[in-house]
């Protein structure tokens, strides 16, 4: 999706917080999930943005039959994942993740790293999850009181 202004939510190259797990919070939950997803895609028309939608709900294992879902229809781990996929459709130049795998099984955990990889920007995840990370990321830091170590 793209366009010169397309992106209102957050600017290319500022800085995104997926909110993860409290995301689960949506902020008009009458919306159907399509309209979540592409909320930071204010340009585009109807179409084009469920299209969008449809797309990138495929990339993280949900149906495109459940685009006009509202989110209390979505279990906690969806919501999840509808919260990364609108997050990343803001193409933020920073995506700071907190525990975005926390309620997937491990198929879709490695989808989400995959989406990670894929999405052209930087990614930073808090997890506890050691082993996820070492699959996802390109680099691990461990914080033990109060201190970053390799």
């Amino acid at each position: 999706m793209g366009g010169e202004g397309a992106r209102a939510a957050v600017s290319p190259g500022g800085l995104c917080d997926a909110g993860l797990p409290g995301s689960l919070r949506q902020p008009r939950p009458a919306l159907p999930i399509w309209r979540t997803i592409t909320e930071p895609l204010l340009s585009a028309g109807r179409a084009e943005r469920r299209a969008y939608a449809e797309e990138q709900l495929a990339r993280v294992g949900l149906d495109a039959g459940r685009l006009d879902a509202r989110p209390g229809e979505l279990s906690g781990g969806q919501c999840q994942r509808v919260a990364v996929l609108r997050a990343l459709a803001a193409e933020p130049g920073l995506l700071v993740a907190d525990e975005p795998a926390s309620r997937q099984d491990v198929i879709t955990g490695a989808a989400l790293g995959e989406l990670f990889a894929g999405a052209g920007t930087a990614v930073l995840v808090v997890s506890h999850d050691e082993a996820w990370l070492s699959r996802v990321a390109s680099r691990v830091l461990t914080m033990t009181a109060d201190r970053l170590q390799e």
